[in-house]
């Protein structure tokens, strides 16, 4: 018995949720993930991106 799309992209929604949940937390309590490479930006959110199926992050001037 197989299970659905839905159902199998349920727990992974809710691991990224807990993601950015996490990396709010760090950015209001003053421990913002910096990139190393433009280290005036910080990590703000992160997302799936089902055309290449993969994570990607989006980056907030400081």
């Amino acid at each position: 018995m197989s299970k659905s799309a839905n159902e199998i992209n349920r727990p992974f929604t809710a691991l990224v949720a807990t993601i950015n949940s996490q990396i709010q937390m760090l950015n209001v309590a003053g421990y913002k993930l910096y990139d190393v490479e433009n280290p005036e930006y910080y990590i703000e959110k992160v997302a799936y991106d089902p055309q290449d199926d993969e994570l990607k992050f989006t980056c907030k001037e400081d």
